[in-house]
């Protein structure tokens, strides 16, 4: 069952995976690939019983969480600094979830909160970074 959330951030995600692939920097196309790497492993290998994504999708999640730290730390730039943020945010609702703190709806929509529309607004504001520096830096050119 679909719910407009989840098509929202599924549709955002097929525009700004291939896009940041395509036009990002460094960064931005190690970050997609980190996210769309994630979000088809997650996709595959979820649980569809009704109790929540499973604990393949906790792994998948910390492995995301830990690449987007060393991402963070060899880039240094800040959207990548929010992305750990928001991936060791659904981390900790996974960890929350498991140990029965709260109910599923909760759980999952925390994971669809952090890890996946957080990192996606990270990742669109780690794009229109490039974009706005490509254009600072088309506009400084002499003109001949």
């Amino acid at each position: 069952m679909y719910y407009t959330w989840a098509i929202v951030s599924r549709f955002w995600g097929f525009l700004i995976v291939p896009y940041a692939l395509v036009r990002g920097g460094p960064a931005e196309r190690c970050g997609a690939a980190i996210y769309g790497l994630a979000w088809a492993a997650t996709f595959f290998s979820q649980s569809r019983d009704g109790n929540g994504p499973g604990i393949w999708v906790f792994v998948i999640d910390s492995l995301m969480m830990l690449a987007f730290i060393v991402l963070s730390a060899v880039t240094r730039k800040i959207w990548t600094l929010f992305a750990a943020a928001f991936a060791m945010a659904a981390v900790l609702c996974h960890i929350a979830g498991m140990i029965g703190q709260v109910n599923v709806v909760t759980y999952v929509t925390g994971i669809m909160l952090w890890g996946a529309y957080g990192m996606l607004v990270a990742l669109t504001g780690g794009m229109i970074s490039v974009e706005l520096e490509r254009y600072r830096r088309h506009r400084q050119k002499p003109e001949s």
